[in-house]
C-alpha cells in the first residue's frame, strides 16, 4: 500500500533452486590455443575501435550477456510463472503461493542463454519460449510441448551458433483473422528487424529500412493497437536531450489488416523525411570515427505502463527515459537518486560472483517495469531494487533500496506485489579445494 508517498512492504521468497557445481574452464587458456583467433580479435577490436561500430552492437551485447541467464514470465497479473532455467521449464501456480511444480518440461542448452525469451498468451493457455537460435517452442500449462517454429534456413545438421537470429519480442495479438484453431495471432521479430507473422507465417514484414543498425526490443500497445519499435538512435551525445522519439529512435506503427499490415505512424512535430533522414544518419555517423564523436545512449528495452498512458525505457549509457507521447522525461545515470548505493552485505561475496560486472555498468538499469502508472520498479546491475515515482524517481521504499543478489529481473506489479528473480552463484578453484582436501587429509593422519 501507499501512505505519503511510501509503500509498505514485506519481501518474501517463494521458492529456492540448487544447481549442481559445473565446471568451468578458463576461457582465455581455450582462446591462447589459437594465435588466428588472437589475430582476428585484435584486428576486430581495433576495427570497431576506429569505427565506432562498438557503440550500438557491443554495448547492448556487453549489456545483455551481464544478465542473470533465467529467464521468467508472469501470466494473468501473477497467477501464473514460468521460469526458465538452463534446462528445464517450470511453471507454477499462484494457488499454493508458487510453492510446487504444475508443469515442467526439459529445453535444449542454450549457449547464449540470457538472449532466449519468454511469453504468455493473454489467457495463459500458451507459453512461448524462444531459443537464442530463433528457435520458438510452445508449452502449455501442464509443461507439454505442443509445436515448435523455426526460422528461416534451419536444419539440424546446420545448428545456428550465434545470436543474429535471436528474437528480440514474442507477442500474442488478438487474431485479425478469425480462426478456429489460434485464439490469438502470435508476432516474432529478430535483432535484425525481421517481422514473422503467424504460427506458419502468415506474412512477413522489415524494418531494416529504417533500423539499418537493427532492432533493440518491441511492445505492443494495446489501447492503439500500436507496435513500438527500438533501435539506434541518431543522437551523437547522450547530453542532447530530444523531444521527438523519432530522433531517439522510437518509432510507433499502426497495424494494418491488409498489405502492407504495418505502417509507420508519425507524429505532428515529426518531419516528413524523419524516417529517411534516420536512416541516413545511421548509415552515415555510424563510420565517422568515435574521437569525433560522444557517448551514444541507444534504447534497448522498453515498458509499456498497464494502463497505457507512459513508457519507460533503458539506455546503454544508464540513461531512463519516460515519455508521455509526446512529451519527454529524461534522467542520465548520475542524475537518478541514490543509484550508485553499494550492497555492503555482500559485497565480499560479488568480488567471487560468477556473474559479477564491470564496475563501468555495475549502476546501470538492468531490468524496469512497472508498479503503477504513476510509479516503476528499477533493478541494477549491482542488485539494488527500488520503486521510484515517475515524476523524480524518488524511491517509495525508503532512503535505501532493497537488494537482491546477482542481476535480479522483476515483473510488473501482480495482485500482492511484484515478483523478482536472483541468483546467488559463487566461483570456488578446484586447485585451491584440492589443497585444502590434502591439509585436511594430513590432520587427520597426524591425529590418528
Amino acid at each position: 500500500m501507499i501512505m505519503d508517498n511510501c509503500i509498505l512492504y514485506e519481501l518474501l521468497v517463494y521458492s529456492e533452486w540448487k544447481e549442481e557445481p559445473e565446471l568451468k574452464c578458463n576461457r582465455h587458456v581455450e582462446d591462447a590455443k589459437s594465435i588466428a583467433g588472437i589475430l582476428f580479435r585484435s584486428f576486430k577490436s581495433a576495427f570497431k575501435t576506429v569505427t565506432n561500430k562498438e557503440a550500438h552492437d557491443d554495448s547492448i551485447f556487453r549489456l545483455i550477456n551481464a544478465q542473470l541467464p533465467w529467464q521468467f514470465a508472469v501470466g494473468e497479473k501473477g497467477k501464473v510463472v514460468a521460469i526458465m532455467q538452463n534446462e528445464i521449464l517450470e511453471i507454477r501456480t499462484s494457488r499454493d503461493e508458487y510453492s510446487s511444480v504444475v508443469g515442467k518440461a526439459g529445453i535444449p542448452k542454450d549457449p547464449y542463454p540470457q538472449w532466449r525469451k519468454l511469453a504468455w498468451s493473454p489467457d495463459c493457455s500458451m507459453l512461448a519460449c524462444a531459443q537464442s537460435n530463433g528457435i520458438v517452442g510452445f508449452y502449455d500449462l501442464l509443461g507439454s510441448n505442443i509445436f515448435n517454429i523455426y526460422p528461416a534456413k534451419y536444419n539440424d545438421q546446420n545448428v545456428f551458433s550465434d545470436i543474429k537470429h535471436a528474437l528480440v519480442c514474442v507477442i500474442f495479438l488478438e487474431g485479425r483473422v478469425k480462426s478456429p484453431k489460434w485464439s490469438y495471432e502470435l508476432i516474432t521479430v529478430d535483432g535484425m528487424g525481421n517481422l514473422k507473422n503467424g504460427y506458419q507465417e502468415n506474412h512477413s514484414f522489415s524494418f531494416a529500412k529504417s533500423y539499418v543498425g537493427g532492432v533493440t526490443d518491441v511492445v505492443y500497445h494495446a489501447p492503439h493497437n500500436l507496435l513500438y519499435v527500438v533501435g539506434s538512435s541518431n543522437i551523437l551525445d547522450i547530453n542532447q536531450q530530444q523531444d521527438q522519439g523519432s530522433k531517439m529512435g522510437i518509432s510507433a506503427w499502426r497495424i494494418l489488416n491488409d498489405y502492407p499490415f504495418y505502417k509507420l505512424a508519425k507524429s505532428v512535430s515529426d518531419d516528413d523525411n524523419d524516417s529517411a533522414h534516420h536512416m541516413m544518419q545511421s548509415k552515415v555517423w555510424s563510420w565517422i570515427p568515435f574521437f569525433f564523436r560522444k557517448i551514444q545512449s541507444d534504447i534497448y528495452k522498453i515498458q509499456i505502463s498497464p494502463l497505457g498512458k507512459y513508457m519507460v525505457c533503458l539506455h546503454t549509457s544508464g540513461s531512463i527515459s519516460i515519455w508521455l507521447l509526446p512529451s519527454i522525461r529524461f534522467w542520465k545515470l548520475n542524475s537518478q537518486p541514490n543509484y550508485d548505493v553499494k550492497n555492503n552485505v555482500f559485497l565480499d561475496q560479488r568480488r567471487s560472483n560468477l556473474f559479477s560486472v564491470s564496475e563501468s555498468i555495475l549502476y546501470h538499469p538492468v531490468d524496469v517495469n512497472w508498479w503503477s502508472e504513476e510509479a516503476i520498479i528499477i533493478a541494477r546491475y549491482s542488485g539494488s531494487i527500488s520503486v521510484c515515482s515517475i515524476n523524480d524517481l524518488q524511491n517509495l521504499l525508503g532512503d535505501l533500496p532493497e537488494f537482491f543478489d546477482g542481476q535480479p529481473r522483476v515483473s510488473s506489479m501482480c495482485d500482492k506485489g511484484f515478483l523478482g528473480l536472483e541468483c546467488v552463484c559463487m566461483v570456488s578453484s578446484i586447485k585451491k579445494r584440492l589443497l585444502e582436501d590434502d591439509q585436511n587429509w594430513e590432520e587427520l593422519s597426524m591425529s590418528g
